[in-house]
């Protein structure tokens, strides 16, 4: 929908969007993507550290994600058919206890197995505070409240890396993982004490019995396939930045510190560009910004183009996700939004267990560098994908022209 009389803008600014609840959400959902974020690059390195080779430092991303995706459907479906409350506070909690239990992993195939327990308690986690954050957001709002909660997601991406990366050069993993347990409690104690939970809508809900074809928002596939293909190289750009800065000679804390100003930047901006140009034009923008940043990262060891690819890379992904997110939550019944929700970081981690591995496996295979090139092979294809199957104007367009042959 675009507004474009200045009374219905007046009119939706008029409905209160930072409410308590919704600014405590906030809070609470940056300092879970914080804690998220300062662990994403240090356990690739601790894995190495502990004497794994790089396929298992991208097996670490990939059981992470596995497990994450496990239970997001089924995360998805008592979140509507059974209330927001418990789902996320036992998602909150068991996050809690897998946090800290990287302070006793002292070997591979343990920081292995807390990965991925740590996936799953994730994939309860942020799929339950999504969806309670869709419930606290006005309608009128819903696109600028989404953008703005996922900006808070982008904040943890430029502060948590760069800190973690800090703390190891002067301190040693546990110093991380400390920090990383101490934090997530501020998370776990909003969600408990502070947030009022908005009851689900039974009376519109078709069955309380489960059934797998209920677990995903069918609706959501087409435009969470390209989600899936944008994860692929954003796994692997999570994964092994770090370990190519090293073999660089170039500091990764300030490659996510640029990657994740631009994404905040793009959002002040996207609200605007999707209601002039319409969301299909602006995500086309993405497409390019993203294809050609890791060509940037490896064309020169050069410090300044390293730091252009981590601006192509935030712009690309600033654009795309929220974009989506926003689409498929959006355009789904109040009763829906945690299946809805679900499906899409579904997407995002079927991307993200894919690109881990293939990552790591073409890495250990042909280098680092070599890999980040192949990494433009889903952005291309994901271009290609969204303009033949979710393109609304592209659609719209075909068929009025085939609407005139048959005239």
């Amino acid at each position: 929908m675009r507004p474009n009389s200045k009374g219905a803008l007046a009119k939706n600014a008029s409905v209160p969007l930072w409410t308590k609840q919704y600014t405590l959400i906030c809070i609470a959902n940056l300092v879970l993507f914080t804690a998220h974020y300062m662990l994403t690059p240090t356990i690739p390195l601790y894995i190495q550290y502990l004497g794994g080779n790089e396929v298992m430092a991208g097996l670490g991303t990939t059981v992470f994600s596995i497990a994450a995706l496990v239970v997001r459907p089924f995360t998805g479906w008592i979140l509507d058919h059974k209330g927001r409350k418990f789902i996320t506070l036992l998602g909150m909690a068991l996050t809690t206890v897998f946090f800290w239990g990287y302070n006793l992993a002292t070997a591979v195939l343990i920081v292995l197995a807390l990965r991925l327990f740590e996936g799953a308690a994730w994939g309860i986690a942020d799929t339950s505070l999504g969806t309670v954050m869709a419930d606290n957001i006005p309608r009128e709002r819903f696109a600028e409240g989404m953008s703005y909660c996922s900006a808070t997601c982008q904040l943890a991406l430029a502060m948590a890396p760069a800190i973690s990366l800090a703390i190891l050069e002067k301190a040693p993993y546990s110093t991380v993982f400390l920090v990383v347990s101490c934090s997530i409690l501020v998370t776990l104690f909003i969600t408990t004490l502070q947030i009022k939970y908005h009851p689900i809508q039974k009376k519109e809900t078709t069955s309380q019995r489960l059934r797998l074809l209920d677990l995903i928002d069918r609706n959501a596939l087409k435009p969470c396939m390209v989600v899936v293909l944008y994860s692929i190289p954003y796994a692997a750009l999570m994964t092994f930045i770090a370990s190519y800065g090293i073999e660089k000679g170039i500091s990764s804390s300030g490659f996510f510190t640029f990657m994740a100003g631009a994404v905040v930047v793009s959002r002040l901006f996207l609200g605007r560009c999707i209601d002039r140009l319409g969301s299909d034009r602006v995500i086309y923008l993405s497409m390019p910004l993203f294809f050609f940043a890791p060509i940037l990262l490896v064309i020169s060891p050069s410090v300044i183009l390293f730091y252009i690819s981590a601006v192509f890379f935030g712009l690309g992904l600033g654009i795309m996700m929220p974009c989506i997110q926003t689409s498929v939550v959006s355009s789904a019944p109040p009763h829906d939004k945690g299946r809805a929700t679900s499906t899409y970081f579904l997407a995002f981690d079927v991307g993200l267990a894919l690109g881990g591995v293939i990552a790591g496996w073409i890495a250990e295979l042909i280098g680092l560098s070599a890999m980040f090139l192949t990494m433009t092979v889903p952005t291309a294809i994901s271009a290609v994908f969204y303009y033949f199957c979710c393109d609304k104007t592209h659609r719209r367009t075909r068929a009025s022209l085939e609407g005139k042959s048959k005239n």
